[in-house]
């Protein structure tokens, strides 16, 4: 697999991890009348997240790529960055929403690559794991 095919992918790898404990520090953090909705909806979330974090880099690993696990390699890696400490349930779950609609981004980009032509796996999970974001967005925006 060509280098600038594995940036990309090891982008995707950070920005999902990113979203991951954005999204378990909104369950963690959030208070108010929404708590309780909001709290089981983003323990849902991270909880399928953590299975395709965990999948997407046993599918990188078996095009021998390196996945780093570390806290540098996500701050340097990851274009989610912001962590909203103190928000309203409001703020996190809209944060939540602008963070999903960029992975999905960058995600139906590389999907698109033609350097992924002929690796129907890792096709086969990267579609996946978008199929499973539209579906938290649509909760997401439905919380609101």
């Amino acid at each position: 697999m060509e280098s600038a095919l594995e940036r990309k992918l090891l982008e995707l790898f950070a920005n999902l991890y990113a979203l991951y404990l954005k999204t378990q520090n909104c369950h963690w953090n959030v208070k108010g009348p929404l708590f309780y909705a909001v709290h089981k909806m983003t323990e849902e979330h991270y909880e399928k997240m953590a299975d395709e974090i965990d999948e997407l880099a046993e599918n990188l690993k078996q095009y021998d790529i390196h996945v780093p696990g570390n806290l540098a390699f996500l701050n340097e890696t990851a274009t989610i960055k912001s962590v909203l400490e103190e928000a309203t349930a409001e703020q996190y779950v809209n944060d939540l929403i602008e963070s999903h609609k960029l992975f999905q981004r960058d995600l139906n980009k590389l999907l698109n690559e033609r350097q992924l032509e002929g690796h129907h796996g890792l096709i086969d999970a990267l579609t996946v794991i978008l199929k499973e974001h539209r579906h938290m967005m649509w909760f997401l925006h439905s919380s609101l």
